[in-house]
């Protein structure tokens, strides 16, 4: 993340949360319910929430395509070597 020592520490935090959330929703994972409430939480004000949707949703969208690409990439590659 090139601007990651500029941000604030809370939203690193909410987007790193809500990279997890979108990857263990796709994945079927556990905790989804925790992950929302503490995402709906920090979103609750206007001024958070506006704030989150200028650049914060852009990064999230796209650490969780990578990591989700990355793991099926992982995959796959072991399916061929077999």
């Amino acid at each position: 993340m090139a601007d990651g020592d500029l941000m604030r520490k809370d939203i690193k935090e909410v987007e790193a949360e809500a990279v997890a959330y979108l990857c263990c929703a796709t994945l079927g994972l556990p905790g989804l319910e925790e992950s929302r409430d503490y995402i709906q939480g920090w979103l609750g004000s206007k001024e958070q929430s506006d704030e989150f949707s200028q650049k914060s949703a852009s990064r999230v969208f796209s650490a969780a395509d990578k990591i989700l690409k990355a793991g099926t990439k992982s995959a796959n590659a072991d399916e061929v070597s077999k």
